[in-house]
């Protein structure tokens, strides 16, 4: 159950259409789940620095059960910074990205936890 959250201090207008569907695709594809298992949540207008500035920026978190660690971080890296700086125009150095690994029990859908998701 992967969960790609993006904050950023870019407004609202400059997130085009179908990001949400287009990130969940990536994703998805990246770390080879169904899309309809990937969650991508945004939020726009905050107020974001990086190195100093407030030009243009992300933060970035890829949360999941059993995909995230060592190697695999590094695999999903540059999809995924290429995605941000091609639909958003933010570039890498204005994107930081955190890998979150959390167990099944530490999330639920449909009323339960996911305990028993597969590895």
């Amino acid at each position: 159950m992967p969960l790609l959250i993006i904050d950023t201090n870019l407004p609202r207008s400059k997130i085009p259409k179908t990001f949400v569907n287009d990130a969940a695709e990536l994703i998805a594809s990246i770390i080879k789940q169904d899309k309809k298992h990937v969650g991508v949540l945004v939020k726009t207008d905050l107020i974001i620095g990086v190195g100093g500035s407030e030009e243009p920026a992300a933060l970035g978190k890829l949360q999941a059960i059993n995909l995230l660690g060592g190697e695999r971080n590094n695999q999903y890296t540059a999809p995924i910074y290429e995605f941000i700086e091609k639909t958003l125009g933010i570039k890498g150095d204005r994107f930081v990205l955190e890998f979150h690994a959390i167990q099944g029990s530490e999330i639920a859908l449909g009323g339960k936890t996911l305990a028993d998701y597969p590895e």
